[in-house]
């Protein structure tokens, strides 16, 4: 049980993923803003530190976060049984923070501890996001995350002049009500968007990566893509059944076009590669549209089944450190 004075002002919560030595600075650098930068009223502790270990096949990575957070008493860490994505190790994170404000950042160092007071000056906002001016990303990244940002925009109703960023302060209410969405397929932005529009942008920095380099695998931004286009949204849906209509409405008309010659023309034999191109056309129509209703079936089918959104191996708190 925490007493009051042990509550944070603010809970910072990164997903880790064979995260490297990077990290301890990252941490420190943190400890130098809030303790330097940052005021919080009397009996109130500044911060807290969720490091949520998302099943890292790295098995050096665990052991480095235990041995980061001994000397750290604001840091906690959450490990998770298996990989369970960015999204869901951020609302495991949330679910366990305790700050009043709510900071998501990542663990490559990209994300500098030295703008979070920027963020923490618009508190009076839900939702604060990261604005960069530069990104150090590569060119596929940057292709991809602008494709991403763009049907963020386009399906979530994203304020119009506010740029999206993994970089946000949230308050508590609203994380609170995103944790309540029972959807196992969690796309954090289009949930915040859904819950408010309050939101504005922070001047940050985006630093280049410490180590390393990005874990986001084509096989990763394909299944993001998904989550966000088919579990916060019916755009592909709405596209299947637009295209059903205008399939049979072109072959309504030509029906009638096959008819009319007929009968004012005589009876024609029917060309082998029309009919091949017919047949490819609409047998690959009938495809897609199978396969898109089968994905949303599949989907339904994991939401009653009530799956977990993630599962927690183990918590070590500040308490139980030695």
């Amino acid at each position: 049980m925490h007493n009051h004075a042990s509550i944070p002002r603010y809970s910072v919560v990164i997903p880790c993923y064979n995260s490297g030595q990077s990290l301890a600075s990252l941490l420190d650098r943190m400890d130098s803003v809030f303790r330097e930068r940052v005021q919080v009223p009397n009996g109130v502790a500044p911060y807290e530190v969720l490091l949520v270990e998302d099943g890292s096949p790295n098995q050096s990575t665990w052991p480095m976060l235990q041995e980061l957070a001994r000397t750290r008493p604001q840091v906690t860490l959450i490990k998770l049984t298996r990989n369970f994505g960015q999204h869901r190790a951020l609302l495991c994170g949330m679910a366990h923070a305790r700050g009043e404000f709510i900071f998501t950042m990542d663990d490559d160092g990209q994300h500098r501890p030295e703008d979070i007071p920027n963020f923490i000056a618009l508190e009076s906002h839900d939702i604060v996001l990261g604005h960069f001016r530069e990104k150090y990303h590569g060119t596929s990244k940057q292709f991809t995350s602008r494709i991403v940002s763009w049907l963020t925009a386009k399906l979530t109703g994203k304020p119009d002049g506010v740029a999206s960023s993994p970089f946000r302060l949230i308050r508590r209410p609203i994380v609170e009500a995103i944790l309540k969405f029972g959807t196992p397929f969690p796309f954090i932005e289009a949930m915040l968007f859904y819950v408010s529009r309050d939101v504005v942008n922070a001047e940050a920095e985006h630093a280049p990566r410490a180590e390393g380099t990005t874990t986001y695998t084509f096989r990763k931004l394909f299944r993001l893509f998904l989550n966000l286009v088919i579990s916060n949204s019916s755009l592909l849906l709405r596209m299947v059944g637009y295209g059903g209509l205008m399939i049979a409405g072109l072959s309504f008309l030509g029906g009638l076009f096959v008819v009319a010659r007929v009968v004012f023309f005589g009876s024609a034999v029917a060309g082998w590669a029309s009919t091949m191109a017919a047949l490819c056309f609409f047998g690959g129509a009938i495809l897609f549209s199978l396969g898109v209703i089968g994905e949303y079936l599949w989907r339904i089918i994991c939401s009653t089944e009530h799956r977990p959104v993630f599962v927690v191996r183990e918590i070590i708190t500040s308490e139980e450190k030695p």
